[in-house]
Formats: C-alpha cells, structure tokens, sequence
C-alpha cells in the first residue's frame, strides 16, 4: 500500500506492518510505476527533472526498482 504525502511517501508491508519512508523522488518513481510507465520512460522523466547523467539516473532507478521488487511492492508484469 502506498500514500502519497506532501513531499514523500509512505509503503506499508500489510503483512508484517512495516511502514518505508520514501523522500521525493522515491515517491514521484513509485506514482510512476502505477501509471504504469515503462523503466526508460521513468528514466527519461527524471533525466527532465535532474541534473543528472542518463548513467547515473539509470543504475539508480534500477537499484531502487530492485529494492521495491525484493520487498513485493511491485511485481514485473509480461
């Protein structure tokens, strides 16, 4: 379960009760992903948010995605 706050979010694990803090842009990666946009399309979106390099932006997301998925708050569809 995700909410969203004013500049962060919050994940709950419904079975064990554990509540993750996100900060910004874990929370705009999260609001992104049920749109259901696609890693390179999150990528370019933070790219236009950041100064960042596509490299970087890139390992990092993908980081956070695995982390997400290690935890069962997303789940990869297809």
């Amino acid at each position: 379960m995700f909410r969203a706050l004013q500049n962060e979010g919050l994940l709950l694990d419904l079975r064990t009760g554990t509540y993750f803090g996100l900060d910004s842009t874990g929370s705009e990666i999260v609001r992104l992903l049920e749109e259901d946009l696609s890693l390179p399309e999150i990528a370019d979106y933070l790219l236009s948010k950041f100064d960042v390099n596509r490299a970087r932006c890139e390992t990092d997301l993908l980081q956070f995605v695995e982390l997400l998925l290690s935890k069962d708050f997303v789940r990869i569809r297809g």
